[in-house]
């Protein structure tokens, strides 16, 4: 719980792999917190801070904003993208209407792409 904020800080970074590393990270964290929660029978805030839970929320937002998607850095960024998607909907990190709406755009912008592991990573995120 330490780690997170700085490595979501990480998610928009100029640096590739540091981008790329930090976001396949907070999924990875945030899964893991929700799952000691659930062993515990208590709620994924309990180990996550209503401040980090916003956090978390912006995220998907923040890479849009940072054209992240775009370019061959793109290719890399957007199975990372979806899978945080698929994490924070598994860990049931609440979300308002817009921040589902900017994950739908995200999942709607990569089931057509021509990339299988894409594609797949896409609907894995549904």
């Amino acid at each position: 719980n330490e780690v997170l904020p700085d490595i979501v800080k990480q998610v928009t970074s100029y640096d590739l792999c540091v981008r790329h590393g930090s976001l396949h990270a907070v999924s990875d964290i945030t899964k893991a917190l929700y799952e000691i929660a659930e062993k515990e029978n208590s709620d994924i805030e309990t180990y996550i801070s209503e401040e980090m839970i916003e956090n978390l929320k912006g995220v998907a937002e923040r890479l849009v904003s940072a054209d992240v998607f775009k370019g061959l850095s793109g290719e890399i960024m957007r199975p990372a993208a979806l899978k945080f998607i698929e994490q924070c909907c598994i860990s049931r990190i609440p979300v308002t209407e817009n921040i589902v709406e900017v994950w739908q755009h995200i999942i709607d912008e990569n089931i057509p792409h021509t990339e299988e592991h894409i594609r797949d990573a896409a609907v894995k995120s549904l």
